[in-house]
């Protein structure tokens, strides 16, 4: 019993590093996304702003 329950540990330990390596780039790629998106708004807020001031 206590060699399978090392080989299921290692199983699961080999198959959690696999879904995190998967899952890291993802949430990386999600993140720069959302902040691109919400820096982009920003400026184009401002620039509409600055846009009507000068109107």
């Amino acid at each position: 019993m206590g060699e399978t329950a090392k080989a299921l540990d290692a199983q699961i330990e080999q198959a959690d590093k696999k879904l995190t390596n998967l899952i890291t780039p993802i949430i990386t790629i999600l993140i720069g996304s959302t902040i691109g998106i919400l820096v982009v708004s920003v400026i184009s807020a401002i620039l509409e702003i600055n846009e009507l001031a000068f109107q």
